[in-house]
């Protein structure tokens, strides 16, 4: 697979730990980044804790403010209803890191699959 260009988008379904994680790694080298989570209130969460992490950076000097913002500004937080995958259409790579149940994953890839086929 070739490398990413930093204007690849890159998708990632699930706002846990791992999957907000992704996003600001994502970010940071310069992606736009879309999180999606089945659960509103995970994205809520994963938006505030990232929005601290960033505040803490600041406050410590290892960025700069305009470069929070700008890291902050490339990832889009969509509720995750089966109609918001369309979102994941003019993603360059998507990553799953959804709860581990084998059932809810193939669901979710089936309907990826419909989506960007």
């Amino acid at each position: 697979m070739p490398a990413l260009v930093k204007e690849s988008t890159i998708g990632v379904l699930g706002a846990g730990a791992m999957g907000s994680g992704i996003a600001q790694v994502a970010a940071a080298a310069g992606h736009r980044v879309m999180v999606t989570d089945a659960r509103a209130e995970a994205l809520q969460q994963a938006s505030d804790r990232m929005e601290t992490t960033f505040a803490r950076l600041v406050e410590k000097g290892r960025m700069d403010p305009a470069t929070s913002a700008a890291v902050q500004g490339r990832i889009t937080w969509a509720p995750g209803a089966a109609g918001e995958l369309s979102l994941f259409r003019h993603c360059d790579l998507v990553i799953e890191a959804i709860a581990e149940d084998l059932r809810v994953k193939r669901e979710i890839f089936r309907q990826l699959e419909e989506v960007v086929s």
